[in-house]
């Protein structure tokens, strides 16, 4: 909800990849860091079904995140997974996007333990279809689990993710060289790929963030 950070590609308008501008600078998807740690989030974009808080920090940040992998300027965009609530959570969602495009979403959280110092997050996703864009088909699969130990003085988390999405014919940026007569503005939802193209990505990670202690508690 900030206009000096926006989405100027997105997945949901046929495109497999995001792409971020903060105060007008590219900031490539693949610079995006998870825990704060790069290389390491969903190909592509991370479905927001498994985000807690997102993090954007405007202008360089290289002294506090290091330098881009893709080397973006605008600044910097980290993903913080979802935990366990202090309460218990069962959530069961659909959706459903234009053409024929149907989802499925579970969201589970509990706490265990004394004083509930062990959290268990668990989030699964499926998304199967025609999108809004002609000759396009997405299939889209996600899990994730997070868990978190909280005894005081000392914390310790962990998370799991598997990613997968598959696009066929995908939308990609065209550009108009200098002298060229735009035509006029095609139909929306037109598609210009070739009915054959076809993208496949699939990401399997695990991360142990370094616990902390504070041996003043």
């Amino acid at each position: 909800n900030d206009p000096s950070a926006r989405a100027t590609w997105s997945p949901s308008a046929g495109y497999t990849y995001e792409e971020y501008a903060i105060r007008g600078i590219l900031v490539n998807s693949m610079d995006v860091t998870l825990h704060g740690l790069g290389g390491l989030s969903p190909t592509g974009a991370m479905p927001p079904e498994g985000i807690e808080r997102l993090e954007v920090l405007k202008g360089p940040s290289a002294m506090l995140s290091g330098v881009a992998l893709h080397g973006s300027l605008g600044g910097s965009i980290n993903i913080i997974p979802k935990r366990a609530p202090a309460s218990d959570l069962t959530s069961i969602a659909a959706s459903f996007d234009s053409n024929a495009l149907f989802g499925a979403h579970l969201d589970i959280g509990r706490r265990f333990g004394r004083n509930d110092s062990m959290g268990l997050r668990l989030n699964g996703l499926h998304r199967s279809g025609n999108t809004a864009i002609d000759r396009q088909s997405l299939r889209l699969g996600f899990l994730s689990a997070g868990a978190d130990y909280n005894g005081g003085s000392f914390r310790l988390s962990a998370d799991a993710i598997y990613h997968r999405r598959e696009r066929n014919a995908p939308s990609w940026q065209l550009a108009v060289r200098p002298g060229f007569n735009i035509p006029e503005p095609p139909r929306t939802g037109s598609n210009v790929q070739q009915s054959w193209a076809s993208i496949d990505a699939e990401d399997v990670l695990g991360l142990l963030p370094k616990g902390t202690h504070d041996p003043s508690m």
